[in-house]
C-alpha cells in the first residue's frame, strides 16, 4: 500500500462561551492567531539600524469568528463588559470601569465534530480566561440580510498543572 504524501486535517468545531452555544459560524470557523512579542536590539552606534539581537517578551493569543446566529452565547461574548438587560438584546452598558480583564473573562470551549479528521487534532480547546478583545471593532449589521457578527477574543494565560508541573497557558488541548 502506498504511503500518504500529506496528512490533512479538516473538521468543524462547535463553541460555547460561558456554557452558552455560539451557534453556527461562517465557513472560516474559529481562527486562532498568535502574536509573538519581543524587543529588537538594533539602532546601535556600531551597526546602525541592523537587527543584531532580540529579547523574547511573551505573546498574545486571539480567536476570531463570525457568527451567523443571533443567540445568547454570541451576545454574551460581546456583552462581557456590561449589559443593561437581556431583553431586548443587544443591550450594552459600560459596566464597572477599571476592572481587570481576568475578573470578567469567561471560559471559551471549542469541541471538534465527532467523526471528522479533526476529532482528535485536538478534540477540544479550552481557554479558561477569554473575553472580547479590547480595541477590536464589533460590527453588527442591521439590514434585510442575514445578521452576521464578527467577534475577536483574547485568551489570557492561566496557571495549569500538567503532569505535576505548573505552566502558564492560554488554553488547554484535550
Amino acid at each position: 500500500m502506498a504511503a500518504l504524501i500529506s496528512a490533512p486535517v479538516a473538521g468543524a468545531y462547535t463553541g460555547v462561551y460561558n456554557s452558552a452555544s455560539l451557534g453556527i459560524l461562517d465557513e472560516s470557523g474559529y481562527v486562532l492567531s498568535f502574536q509573538p512579542k519581543g524587543q529588537d536590539i538594533d539602532s546601535t552606534d556600531q551597526f546602525g539600524m541592523t537587527l543584531i539581537e532580540g529579547l523574547w517578551l511573551g505573546g498574545s493569543w486571539r480567536v476570531r469568528f463570525r457568527t451567523k446566529e443571533w443567540n445568547t452565547g454570541m451576545q454574551g461574548a460581546f456583552q462581557v463588559y456590561g449589559a443593561a438587560s437581556t431583553t431586548p438584546a443587544p443591550s450594552f452598558a459600560l459596566g464597572i470601569i477599571g476592572r481587570k480583564y481576568s475578573a470578567i473573562s469567561l471560559a471559551l470551549v471549542l469541541t471538534a465534530t465527532t467523526g471528522t479528521p479533526a476529532a482528535s487534532s485536538p478534540a477540544s480547546l479550552t481557554a479558561s480566561q477569554a473575553l472580547l478583545a479590547p480595541n477590536s471593532n464589533l460590527d453588527i449589521n442591521f439590514t434585510s440580510r442575514l445578521r452576521e457578527v464578527p467577534i475577536e477574543m483574547i485568551c489570557l494565560p492561566y496557571a495549569q498543572t500538567i503532569g505535576g508541573t505548573s505552566f502558564n497557558i492560554p488554553w488547554l488541548c484535550a
